[in-house]
């Protein structure tokens, strides 16, 4: 039980990372440029399903820039450290 625990921890620990790091990057990015580019991953256009009856959209997309990523880094820094 603890190990599924320490598991979950390392994922809110990763998404808090990625969040912070992504927000940091566009907030950054006006003065450091680089830090602004951004890559987009997944879906887009979203799948879209009309049946008529009712209508099913899926989508999902990531945009991963610099900051992200140095967010990840720290996120698992701070995990470890704990």
């Amino acid at each position: 039980m603890a190990r599924q625990r320490r598991g979950s921890v390392l994922w809110v620990f990763l998404l808090v990372g990625f969040v912070l790091g992504g927000i940091a990057g566009e907030l950054l990015g006006s003065v450091f440029p680089l830090l602004s580019k951004s890559v987009s991953v997944g879906l887009d256009p979203s799948f879209h399903l009309d049946l008529h009856l009712f209508e099913f959209t899926l989508g999902f997309l990531f945009r991963v820039n610099l900051m992200s990523i140095v967010g990840v880094i720290l996120g698992i820094i701070l995990y470890r450290w704990l």
